[in-house]
C-alpha cells in the first residue's frame, strides 16, 4: 500500500504515525480535537473518513482538487 501511494506521486504515513503527529502539535487545552476544525474542514475530514477520494470531494463540494488536498 505504501509503495503505491509513494509511487503515485503521493505522501504515505501510517495511521499510528499521523495520529501521533496530529495529537503532539494540538496544545490548546480542548477536550476534543475536533472542536478546532471549521465546518469546511469537518465536512472534508467526515469525507474522508467515509472513503471518499479528493477528486469525489471537489465534485460533491465547491473546492477545486488542489483545495481538497489542502484541506485534507
Amino acid at each position: 500500500r505504501a509503495i503505491r501511494r509513494v509511487a503515485g506521486g503521493a505522501r504515505y504515513l501510517t495511521p499510528e504515525l499521523a495520529q501521533r503527529l496530529v495529537f503532539s502539535g494540538l496544545d490548546t487545552g480542548c477536550s476534543n480535537p475536533f472542536e478546532q476544525l471549521s465546518p469546511r474542514e469537518m465536512q472534508v475530514a467526515l469525507m474522508i473518513v467515509n472513503c471518499h477520494r479528493v477528486n469525489e470531494l471537489s465534485d460533491r463540494l465547491p473546492l477545486s482538487p488542489k483545495t481538497g488536498n489542502t484541506y485534507r
